[in-house]
């Protein structure tokens, strides 16, 4: 599997705390790849709006509207 990118929001204090120390035995290339935003939500969305705003559910300030019950109905149709 290759790892683009991986994105964490919220992390709490100890997380970060423990990723500084991890990151030393990570590769630079992987830890590069590692992106922690704990900011406020809004300014989180700004710094991500450049990636996939569009693609967030609507619940997070992005365009994709979910439907789980037409998604389950759609399951069960289809016999999975």
């Amino acid at each position: 599997v290759r790892v683009s990118a991986i994105h964490i929001f919220h992390a709490p204090y100890i997380f970060e705390i423990l990723f500084d120390v991890v990151s030393m035995l990570l590769g630079d290339r992987l830890t590069k790849r590692i992106k922690m935003y704990s900011e406020d939500d809004d300014i989180i969305r700004q710094r991500l709006s450049r990636f996939f705003i569009k693609s967030l559910p609507t619940e997070l300030g992005g365009d994709v509207k979910l439907d789980q019950e037409k998604w389950i109905s759609e399951r069960k149709e289809e016999g999975k």
